[in-house]
Order: C-alpha cells, then sequence, then structure tokens
C-alpha cells in the first residue's frame, strides 16, 4: 500500500511539473556596444574624430524567447550618464550621440562591454 501511494504522488509530482509553462522572459545576448557615424557606418580605425560630425552609439543583441513581443531594455552609460535602448528583436539600435572633449566611454550596465573614442577639439587663439 504505502509503495502505491509513493507511486501516486510521484506521477502527480511529475505530471504538474511538465505542465508548467516555459519562461516567456526574453533571453538577451549582449553582443556589441559601439561608436559609429550617425546613419550607422562604423568608424574606420584611425579616423579624424570631428566637433562637426554626428555620432551615434550602435548596439547589437540577440534576442530569444521572445513570443509575445516584449520589448527588451539595454541599459548603458555614455560618459557615465544612464541611458537605455529598447528591443523587441535581435539586432542593431543606433541612438545619436553628442561627444565631450576627450574621451568618451559608452558601456553596458550589465555585461560591462564597452567603447570608447577619443574627440580631440584644439583651441587656436589668434596673435596678431
Amino acid at each position: 500500500m504505502k509503495l502505491g501511494i509513493h507511486c501516486l504522488c510521484w506521477i502527480l509530482v511529475m505530471t504538474f511539473a511538465s505542465c508548467q509553462k516555459e519562461s516567456s522572459y526574453p533571453v538577451v545576448n549582449m553582443e556589441q556596444i559601439a561608436f559609429v557615424y550617425e546613419d550607422g557606418k562604423p568608424i574606420e580605425a584611425g579616423a579624424c574624430i570631428k566637433p562637426t560630425t554626428n555620432y551615434a552609439i550602435a548596439i547589437t543583441v540577440k534576442l530569444t524567447g521572445n513570443p509575445d513581443g516584449k520589448a527588451v531594455s539595454v541599459k548603458y552609460s555614455l560618459n557615465g550618464v544612464a541611458d537605455e535602448i529598447s528591443f523587441v528583436s535581435g539586432g542593431t539600435k543606433i541612438k545619436k550621440v553628442t561627444l565631450i572633449n576627450g574621451l568618451n566611454v559608452a558601456q553596458t550596465i550589465e555585461t560591462k562591454q564597452e567603447a570608447r573614442i577619443i574627440l580631440d577639439i584644439q583651441e587656436f587663439e589668434l596673435v596678431n
């Protein structure tokens, strides 16, 4: 009799365990954060970073397990100021940024991936 009760309990546990819904929370895999031109084109190594040119941050992710199409935010900071970009599917999103004179650092909050770029604004003084 005890064996029958144990078997019945085991069957009930397995039945309820297998009926649980799979997690519907999306999984975000961070691939890259980078500085790019405003149109999304990559900045070539050694390119002159001009204060008159528009730049952006590009964040690329893979997103899996999102059957409901929920928006997922990727949090990052630019020069210590927090911001975020939302994704409904994987891919790359671009966000225009304003660079500061000197070192600019963009870093994802969760994975600590980072990109760096230096804007060197030289100030000249007219001497007569």
